[in-house]
């Protein structure tokens, strides 16, 4: 009788399209379980992309708490990452600070390939002769060899807590970029990447400091009506 009961319960649950909302971490890295001054490439659960200019390190900011800090551009990939379209990319701590003439930009990225295609979220702050200091946020697209193309900035009043950027659909590829309490979209018809993994960037110049914490890669979904218990299971690994 246990036994038809269950069999029951099992037809009606495979039976019944179940919703799934929200999205799934697929990948992160809090950089806590590594030693102070440590290069990110030498951890195993990072590959670097290219060694033409620097590279990040680990270091203890306050608290005992560890930051990636890089002086010159970069950008990594996890190689936990997912191709999948449809993705958000984050960081829960940002910092830079340009003291010298030109800055510092931080930020992360989504869709991106081995090559070096991508969509970036940068938060930046530059000091010169000609503008003084300001600090600002924007979206950025860049190909392989290619210095990032601006898609949609603003200027902002001072700097931002956390970073993180969703790349969705295709054509046009719907861009949405969170600076702390700051918001952009955009909506980008020429790059239409379709595919990839996230990663991290930082660029100093001049005496910049960039500073990132607490990284992660989220695999978005929509609405899934999976019709048995194993694509169940398989949602809930």
């Amino acid at each position: 009788m246990r036994a038809l009961l269950v069999m029951f319960v099992c037809l009606i649950l495979v039976g019944v399209p179940v919703a799934v909302y929200g999205s799934t971490i697929i990948w992160q890295d809090n950089f806590n379980e590594y030693y102070e001054g440590m290069p990110l490439e030498e951890s195993p659960d990072w590959d670097k992309i290219s060694t033409e200019y620097g590279e990040f390190i680990v270091y203890v900011e306050e608290e005992d708490d560890l930051y990636v800090v890089a002086n010159y551009a970069y950008i990594y990939i996890a190689s936990g990452g997912a191709n999948n379209p449809e993705m958000k990319v984050s960081a829960g701590e940002a910092e830079a600070d340009g003291p010298g003439d030109f800055g510092a930009s931080v930020g992360v990225a989504t869709r991106l390939f081995y090559d070096g295609s991508c969509y970036l979220a940068i938060y930046w702050h530059r000091r010169d002769f000609v503008y003084g200091e300001f600090q600002g946020i924007e979206i950025d697209a860049c190909e392989a060899g290619d210095y990032p193309h601006t898609l949609v900035s603003m200027e902002i009043p001072s700097s931002c807590g956390s970073i993180s950027i969703t790349a969705s659909e295709e054509n046009p590829v719907h861009l949405s970029a969170w600076f702390g309490s700051y918001h952009l979209t955009y909506d980008d018809y020429i790059y239409n990447l379709t595919g990839g993994y996230g990663g991290i960037y930082a660029e100093c110049t001049m005496g910049g400091f960039s500073a990132i914490d607490d990284f992660s890669e989220e695999e978005i979904y929509n609405v899934l009506q999976p019709t048995s218990l194993g694509h169940i299971k398989t949602l809930m690994r």
